[in-house]
């Protein structure tokens, strides 16, 4: 897996490369070409995932946090750095209509994955 990342877009209404690609056995198996654009100032954040879908995004601690739903599903997607490492973690979990009050969820699980950086 190979994850090219551009400049972090510091200026509004600017977008950057957020492309994953996935091989096996040295052959491209898929190619993900997302964008993390900003829009109106640095909490403003989405990543754009091209055909219209555009999920919100935000750094809380150093940690871009994007939490979204799909179909019964409710998945939370979290990205740090660790010096040259970047640990990607995605959390999924059954999505439950809500109640007022708390109420537990069931955690279907948890996919991570370290990359380290390339310094070409």
């Amino acid at each position: 897996m190979v994850l090219e990342i551009g400049p972090y877009p510091t200026t509004d209404n600017t977008c950057t490369m957020w492309r994953t690609t996935y091989s096996e056995g040295g052959k491209v198996q898929v190619v993900k070409d997302y964008r993390l654009c900003r829009g109106r100032g640095a909490d403003d954040l989405v990543m754009d995932e091209g055909n219209g879908l555009k999920l919100a995004t935000r750094w809380i601690g150093g940690v871009l946090v994007t939490p979204f739903k799909y179909d019964a599903l409710f998945f939370v997607s979290s990205t740090r750095m660790h010096g040259d490492i970047l640990e990607e973690e995605i959390l999924t979990v059954d999505d439950k209509p809500a109640i007022t009050g708390p109420q537990s969820m069931h955690t279907r699980g948890i996919q991570r994955i370290e990359m380290k950086r390339v310094k070409e």
